[in-house]
């Protein structure tokens, strides 16, 4: 309960019906005003304290003088005069809730200023999987990242397929889809990978979404990550650990991948054993093409075979 917290002689000014100001003070033993000034041994306060009354009544009794409070011992309730009224400001319990209230959108706040400092760190970090690890509350989208020296660009990450943290570095469609196995049917637009008799455009422009297309420079494949995760809607999803060969190094060995997403309906769960590189670019086999990233429009297709097989 709160206790007057003055000890002194409280003065204060108020104005009468002919427009001049009178002087009171309030006895510190009863708490009613009186006209005149404070005796010499007390130092004036002005609208110092807090003063304690038992009920409405006695609330009343007191000079109105905005700012002032006043505690009520019978509801528990502080007031504070604004001329004309006594304003409630809240009883124990309310203010209890607003203090609870109030670490409630502390914590909240806390909580948005790390996602900030989160997206402001990115800035600095070199892939997908980097800004995940440094903000554990990134979500898919866009993100700017550093994979290089003097690199900075924008690219889309995925996190939250098979633990996140995965970098768009390609997007591409088919030259003649509706004849799928027809030589005229090729990767489009392809990387600027290795592939001296592929004829599709090539693209450096990372795709800013997973219905875009085009490509990161694939220079910079390395820096982002080795670990390659493919997605498709007509194939199975695959995830593949270098084992001694790499899609970012063009190193013909087996790859350790394992089948996250059943898509196609046959040979579910089968998976490819080794990368090797065509005229053509990449192939993800096991044993037979799995994924065969054919940029060529005369001749061979792009295989997309779940069983692994031509």
């Amino acid at each position: 309960m709160p206790q007057r917290l003055w000890k002194r002689c409280m003065e204060f000014k108020m104005k009468t019906e002919t427009g001049k100001f009178e002087t009171y003070y309030i006895d510190k033993k009863t708490g009613t005003a009186h006209k005149g000034a404070c005796s010499e041994q007390f130092q004036t306060f002005l609208n110092e304290g807090t003063l304690l009354v038992k009920n409405n009544e006695s609330l009343n009794n007191l000079p109105p003088v905005p700012g002032l409070l006043s505690y009520r011992e019978d509801n528990k309730i502080l007031y504070v005069n604004k001329g004309n009224i006594w304003d409630a400001i809240g009883s124990k319990k309310e203010i209890q809730n607003l203090e609870k209230n109030i670490n409630v959108e502390f914590q909240n706040l806390k909580d948005r200023l790390k996602k900030i400092e989160g997206r402001f760190n990115e800035i600095t970090r070199k892939s997908c999987k980097a800004i995940l690890a440094a903000n554990t509350f990134a979500i898919s989208g866009i993100y700017s990242i550093r994979p290089a020296a003097g690199k900075l660009f924008q690219v889309y990450c995925d996190m939250e397929t098979h633990g996140g943290g995965w970098t768009l570095v390609y997007s591409y469609t088919f030259t003649n889809y509706n004849s799928f196995t027809s030589g005229s049917n090729a990767v489009t637009p392809r990387p600027n990978w290795p592939a001296w008799r592929a004829n599709v455009p090539i693209s450096t422009t990372p795709p800013l979404s997973e219905s875009s297309l085009g490509a990161v420079d694939w220079n910079l494949w390395k820096n982002i990550g080795k670990v390659l995760m493919v997605k498709s809607n007509i194939n199975d999803w695959i995830v593949c650990q270098p084992n001694g060969g790499s899609l970012v190094t063009k190193t013909r060995a087996s790859m350790s991948c394992q089948n996250i997403k059943n898509v196609a309906t046959a040979c579910s769960g089968v998976a490819p054993k080794i990368i090797y590189w065509s005229y053509y670019g990449p192939v993800l086999s096991g044993p037979s093409a799995f994924y065969y990233f054919d940029g060529n429009t005369d001749t061979n297709y792009p295989t997309h075979d779940p069983c692994g097989k031509k």
